[in-house]
């Protein structure tokens, strides 16, 4: 006790002073002298002592004219001070330090008392009581409230630890429970939780005794706001609960709706509410609500840095000071993150579902596009997560584009949210009121009001892309007397806007969402205002018929005829009529890209579907025809357009599956290079996919040979009927020297290519000089699969001598080890290939440690792939080679047969039979999984020596300097080592115990069992993570061994019987058989 008061001297200054009724029980109340001074609140049992110890206070008069209070107890009433509460007791009065004061504040419990209660917490012991001080008349217990409530206030400022070294330790480990806890984001506060008022009016004069405050702990974490009730330091004596009883609680700070703070005592209140729920309300009072208020602003305004009105009502005193100007309104860098991170905690959801990418345009500008959710068992996001995303977005003024393409947003269109409108925008950014009235924005559906906070709360906001979000199809016909389309709730959003001159997006993906009567009536009156600013509008497959789309190029036309850069109706079930449809469009004049894809033309109409004249009014950038099939006369005015010098300004043309021949094809390419200079080629990226080339086939290699293809030539999907095509092709390319990008991917050979097809695709690497990027990527999907050959390894030898290719693509090939030892070999040569996509091939384990070793030494490939579908198979054929095993097992003997592994491989070389003396293998769960461990210890060991070397290339592309520490990961590499031979012979002398018990009881088939139906080894066998299991948990030499078992298993059941018969050769060569 002296060290405490030597720590906290009492103060002699005397701040107010008088009788008081005090009583802590409806029983036990009792006239006092009571004394404030700067640091204490002293009780004396008569002024006479007060005066012993305080003279200030003056002798007493004659006799106290305090007037008498009715008996009854008050809601805070409770147990009685003890002992341990007060920091000293002598002969005069009791000592109360001030810096134990939690909270003062005005008993209301409906009758006319005019009463304060005092909440107290001792940190040394953790004991929590109040006092209740009545007075004669209000103007007598403002006086004391004001006094204590200063008083007690610059205590608490002063104190040096106001909070205890052991309440922060343990409040900090709570938090820290709910993944809540950073050292530098972490405020604690000792407060009161009140009972909520109704309980108070319901309660009878026998329970207002059993009402009572809770002494605790509220935290400001980096996302949540924190309840947490006191330890129990003494459980004899310690006691946080007033009556009340106390656990645990939390919410997100983005969660709160409202704050309001007393202006008369301690008591405040604060409001919560998740989307779709009621709100809750915590009733709280501390000394410390105006600083507490203070820190909650600025972690607000952290997580929300850009936001300029803010979604909570905030009730606070004229007195209370803050400035705005403190807190950090600039939402730049990673503020998005951080919103996004702090709303996914407020509404309950997992942030690592959620998926987006963030890319930087050619200006500078930045573009965000929402992704599918990260678990690919779920096609959709639920409704708070898109919530979370969506109000993590306002007022985001990073982004200039925005997209949710193919992300379903059917639950928000379909929701409300009757129980709050804190997030509902009714005003513009410059803070003027929209026409409509806040219970009508209210009303809306919760897509309408999100898409519409995030256009007004963004004024840079220049692209909104919602392609196929709204899977909900409307009524083929629409009768508004049966039924009602509510429609997709985008346009209705964006419809209001427009009406209030406050919509700035002039550019509108809504391509794949089937539009109905509702949609089209605002989409045309919007289309029609002057104050819409649409350069784009995106309506592909929108189900728009004939009569709808002349109404929207009516509309556009008539006040977009300047401005509008995109016509976009590919898809959409009409029949074009030429004179109707080129009547509309020609009176656009800036026209940069058509789309007239997959429409439905006469391909007997004599007229072409554009004439001439029109196209070569607009500056063409992009024109597209895929999937229409196209007549003559079309080809023949497209060949006009290309013929003449104004076409210069576009850049892609693209027939793909356009019904064009040889011939057609031919003439195209004839006419784009009548106006290019000899020896140099036209800028144009040319799709002609899945077209009749064989028509003409002729033609169009001459051209090639010629040197008159454009820059840029896409042939996906050909159907090469005759081999020898394609190898006339490839030639052809070999020679050409006018196009730099070539695709030639997903190509359709009668069967596997030839030796001389290879020995053209070698030719075609090692003499073009001016190809830059070539793509010859197979296909394999459910339906077909399209590789060349297991013969393509040697082709791709060719790129040793190649001194012209960025970028290579030749995915889907099933190059196996082979090719993956053909491409290393070209790396460790080749000097000026920047990109290597060679992902989708069953490369293993030890091929892929082949291409990082040659990419150690290379110093120009600045991208390649990490290989994880070949590591998830790597996994399956590991899981499911240990099956094999047990499978094939049979009960000990005296000579052991082969190991079943062995027979595998040996039954697609040979047709021996397998009674070769061999060792016996027998597994565990254990060891699959360690197998399993070790095999991803490989690959990521692998992968981080892939990342660091393509890091090293990209310092040196850029002039950067270099960063010479190793990182930790790669400090340790793991053990891979290891034959066949020690394969069979470790696993034969490390099987586990439960393994040996199971064969020394005959049951080794119920142990391949076990393995077979484990959950771990299930879900790795169905393509799921692999379960944890660290090597160093095993002893001896098990997880060698299995290791070699996955390698063993890598070696490779997708190559067929060539394969086995090399694994033959490699067992023989280290001594098996």
């Amino acid at each position: 006790m002296q060290d405490t008061e030597e720590a906290y001297p009492r103060s002699k200054n005397v701040i107010h002073h008088g009788e008081v009724q005090t009583g802590s029980s409806v029983f036990r109340k009792k006239m006092e002298y009571v004394v404030l001074t700067s640091t204490h609140l002293v009780r004396f049992k008569s002024q006479q002592k007060a005066y012993e110890a305080y003279p200030v206070v003056g002798l007493p008069t004659g006799r106290p004219t305090i007037k008498r209070h009715n008996q009854s107890g008050s809601v805070g009433s409770i147990t009685e001070f003890t002992s341990p509460l007060y920091e000293a007791e002598d002969r005069l009065g009791l000592y109360l330090p001030l810096r134990h004061v939690v909270s003062v504040y005005q008993v209301d419990d409906g009758r006319p008392v005019f009463a304060l209660q005092l909440d107290c917490l001792n940190e040394e012991n953790n004991v929590a009581s109040s006092l209740l001080l009545q007075f004669a008349g209000p103007e007598e217990r403002d006086g004391w409230l004001y006094a204590i409530r200063y008083s007690a206030h610059e205590c608490t400022l002063q104190d040096a630890e106001p909070v205890s070294q052991f309440n922060t330790s343990f409040v900090a480990r709570a938090v820290e429970r709910e993944n809540d806890y950073n050292p530098e984001m972490f405020t604690i506060y000792k407060i009161v939780q009140r009972p909520s008022p109704k309980t108070v009016e319901r309660a009878s004069s026998e329970d207002l005794s059993k009402i009572g405050s809770t002494v605790c702990f509220l935290v400001i974490g980096p996302a949540r706001i924190h309840l947490v009730p006191l330890s129990n330091k003494n459980s004899s004596h310690s006691s946080s609960s007033l009556n009340g009883y106390s656990h645990q609680e939390s919410h997100g700070i983005l969660a709160l709706a409202g704050m309001r703070l007393s202006t008369s005592d301690d008591t405040f209140e604060l409001t919560f509410r998740t989307p779709f729920q009621k709100p809750k309300t915590w009733y709280l009072a501390s000394v410390s609500s105006y600083d507490f208020a203070r820190q909650f602003r600025f972690a607000e305004g952290f997580l929300r840095p850009s936001w300029q009105l803010r979604p909570y009502q905030w009730f606070v005193p004229k007195a209370f000071d803050f400035d705005e100007s403190a807190i950090n309104h600039d939402g730049h860098g990673d503020s998005f993150d951080r919103t996004l991170a702090a709303y996914c905690s407020a509404y309950g959801v997992n942030v690592r579902h959620i998926q987006y990418e963030i890319q930087t345009s050619h200006d500078d500008t930045l573009s965000f596009e929402l992704l599918k959710p990260a678990d690919p068992r779920r096609e959709q996001y639920h409704k708070l997560e898109l919530l979370a995303v969506l109000r993590s977005l306002r007022y985001n003024r990073d982004f200039t584009a925005m997209s949710f393409a193919h992300v379903r947003l059917d639950e928000l269109n379909d929701s409300r949210d009757p129980y709050g409108s804190e997030h509902v925008f009714s005003t513009t950014y410059a803070g003027f009121p929209l026409s409509s009235s806040v219970s009508d924005l209210s009303a809306a559906r919760m897509l309408v009001q999100e898409v519409r906070a995030l256009v007004l709360t963004n004024p840079v906001l220049r692209k909104l892309t919602f392609t196929s979000c709204i899977t909900r199809k409307p009524p083929d016909v629409f009768d508004p007397r049966t039924h009602m389309d509510t429609g997709c709730g985008i346009v209705e959003a964006i419809y209001l806007l427009v009406q209030n001159s406050t919509f700035y997006v002039d550019w509108l993906g809504l391509s794949g969402i089937r539009l109905g009567e509702t949609d089209l009536g605002y989409l045309i009156e919007m289309a029609a205002h002057p104050d819409c600013p649409l350069r784009g509008l995106e309506l592909s497959k929108c189900g728009l018929t004939d009569r709808d789309i002349m109404q929207i190029l009516g509309a556009l036309k008539s006040s977009h005829h300047r401005n509008m850069e995109l016509l976009d109706f590919s898809g959409n079930p009409f029949q074009l009529d030429p004179d109707t449809f080129g009547g509309q469009v020609e009176a656009f004049e800036q026209i940069k890209d058509v789309n007239l894809s997959n429409l439905s033309v006469d391909r007997s109409s004599p007229q072409p579907i554009l004439a001439s004249e029109i196209l070569l009014n607009w500056p063409l950038e992009h024109l597209r025809f895929n999937g229409t099939t196209l007549n003559k006369a079309t080809v023949d005015t497209l060949s006009k357009y290309l013929s003449d010098e104004r076409s210069s300004s576009l850049t892609s043309l693209s027939f793909d599956n356009s019904s064009l021949t040889g011939t057609d094809i031919a003439q195209l390419i004839m006419s784009m290079s009548s106006h290019v200079a000899k020896g140099s080629s036209r800028t144009l990226h040319l799709d002609i996919s899945r077209n009749r080339l064989e028509v003409g086939f002729d033609d169009v290699v001459g051209l090639i040979r010629d040197h008159l293809t454009p820059s840029h030539i896409t042939l996906k999907f050909l159907e090469i009927q005759d081999e020898q095509h394609f190898r006339r092709l490839v030639s052809a390319f070999s020679e050409n020297t006018s196009t730099t990008h070539l695709d030639l991917s997903k190509s359709s050979l009668p069967g596997e290519a030839s030796e001389s097809t290879f020995d053209a695709l070698e030719r075609l690497l090692v003499q073009n000089t001016t190809l830059q990027t070539l793509d010859i990527s197979g296909e394999d999907s459910k339906l077909e699969s399209l590789q060349l050959g297991p013969g393509l390894h040697r082709a791709l030898l060719g790129l040793k001598k190649n001194t012209s290719l960025r970028s290579l693509f030749v995915r889907h090939q099933k190059l196996g080890h082979q090719g993956a030892d053909a491409l290393a070999e070209a790396l460790r040569s080749n000097s000026t290939l920047e990109e290597l996509h060679c992902g989708q091939n069953e490369i293993p384990l030890s091929s892929f440690t082949n291409l990082v070793d040659a990419i150690e030494g290379n110093t120009t490939l600045l991208s390649f792939p990490t290989m994880d579908e070949s590591r998830d198979e790597t996994i399956k054929q590991t899981v499911k080679g240990a099956t094999h095993v047990h499978e094939n097992t049979p009960p000990r003997h005296h000579h052991d047969t082969m190991s079943s592994i062995r027979r595998k491989f040996t039954k697609k070389s040979t047709t021996r039979p397998h009674h070769t003396p061999s060792s016996s293998v027998e597994l565990s769960e254990q060891d699959v999984k360690a197998a399993v461990s070790l095999l991803n210890q490989g690959w990521d060991y692998q992968v981080a020596r892939l990342e660091q070397y393509l890091q090293r290339n990209y310092c040196l592309a850029h002039n950067i300097p270099l960063v010479t520490e190793t990182p930790p990961e790669l400090l340790d590499p793991p053990n891979l080592g290891g034959s066949m031979t020690e394969l069979f012979e470790r696993v034969k002398l490390d099987s586990t115990p439960t393994m040996e018990k199971d064969v020394q009881l005959g049951n080794a088939a119920a142990g391949a069992a076990a393995v077979v139906k484990s959950p771990a080894v299930f879900d790795v066998m169905q393509g799921g993570d692999a379960p944890p299991s660290p090597a160093s948990s095993r002893e001896g030499g098990t997880t060698e061994s299995l290791l070699e078992l996955a390698h063993a298993v890598q070696w490779n059941e997708t190559d067929g019987a060539k394969d086995g018969m090399e694994v033959e050769k490699r067992d023989s060569k280290d001594g098996i058989d």
